[in-house]
């Protein structure tokens, strides 16, 4: 279940790094990833956020994300590589392990 956050105490978590992602640009790397939390604001929903224990990172995705920028180019790029991963049908536990590689690689990039 889904957690509610403000904004200010997911900018204020000091041991993760948060990269923001606009609404839908890794909707198919994260498709099998289930979200911590959520911001709402005064227009209601603004973000997901999704964690990554491998590098201490929070992906914030949504219309009004919280942390660092990430260039669509490069949501872009690991967005295509996910859709070819879900094309190929995989079975399930496969296309989440593919998927979670893909995420590693994508974080290491953004470092």
């Amino acid at each position: 279940m889904k957690k509610q956050f403000t904004r200010k105490a997911i900018k204020n978590m000091k041991n993760y790094t948060v990269l923001a992602i606009g609404f839908c640009n890794l909707q198919h790397l994260l498709t099998l990833e289930t979200p911590f939390g959520f911001s709402t604001g005064i227009s209601g929903w603004d973000c997901d956020y999704y964690y990554s224990p491998d590098y201490e990172f929070i992906i914030s995705m949504g219309n009004r994300p919280v942390g660092q920028e990430v260039s669509r180019d490069l949501c872009k790029k690991y967005e295509n590589l996910a859709i070819e991963l879900i094309d190929k049908h995989l079975k399930s536990e496969d296309l989440k392990v593919e998927l979670q590689k893909l995420i590693s690689e994508f974080i290491t990039e953004v470092k």
